[in-house]
């Protein structure tokens, strides 16, 4: 679908909403069992589909170019042209670093993206 415009956003409105209903009711779930809880949500389209409005924030875990496409034709058996007409029907880099709150480089080790993530969540729990 990724190569078709139309059948992706075809997919996209037969997927997303179920998707956004099922994440609403987990948070619903969640809140009513611990109100203190941390909820964490890996979706797509988190920016396109409005989920700012049901987030106290969201966050743009970022990968340089050529290190994302490797990643997914090593991890997912993907031709370097399906990897990119995945990544050129998502949103640009620019336009997630300016629809999020945090962002997260994921280009190195994991550890490195460990330490952003812990210093994040230690900075949070300072407020």
């Amino acid at each position: 679908v990724f190569a078709d415009k139309n059948k992706l956003e075809k997919l996209n409105s037969i997927v997303h909403p179920e998707v956004k209903k099922e994440i609403r009711n987990i948070i619903k779930n969640t809140y009513e069992k611990d109100p203190e809880s941390l909820i964490v949500i890996e979706a797509a389209l988190l920016i396109e589909d409005g989920y700012k409005l049901i987030c106290d924030e969201i966050w743009y875990v970022y990968c340089e170019l050529e290190t994302r496409i490797n990643r997914l034709m090593t991890s997912r058996g993907y031709t370097r042209q399906k990897a990119l007409s995945i990544i050129n029907n998502q949103m640009s880099d620019d336009d997630y670093k300016k629809n999020t709150d945090r962002v997260i480089d994921n280009t190195y080790s994991n550890e490195y993206c460990y330490k952003q993530i812990d210093g994040y969540f230690g900075s949070m729990n300072k407020n």
